[in-house]
């Protein structure tokens, strides 16, 4: 059986940004199998959904060197956390 190809994922670039403070490569994770492209797509979904996008801009605004927990009313906050424990381990 044939699967149909996931289109691209949406850009999300507040996830990525919250990714990157949180010192997590959303991309990167994809590529090694730490996430799935299909879990990632769903949390750019969700990220892209969210009506908090504004109080994640500022917290990662006021944030300069990074965060260490994506807000508690973010949707991806589990697999972020996940993720990070994931890229702290093989950095140190």
């Amino acid at each position: 059986m044939l699967s149909t190809p996931l289109p691209p994922p949406p850009e999300a670039p507040l996830m990525h940004r919250m990714a990157r403070a949180l010192g997590i490569n959303i991309g990167r994770s994809v590529r090694e199998g730490e996430l799935s492209r299909e879990t990632a797509t769903r949390m750019a979904r969700h990220c892209e959904a969210c009506c908090e996008a504004e109080a994640c801009r500022r917290a990662l605004n006021a944030a300069r060197r990074g965060v260490s927990a994506p807000p508690d009313f973010c949707a991806n906050r589990n697999i972020l956390m996940y993720l990070r424990k994931i890229f702290q381990r093989k950095n140190h």
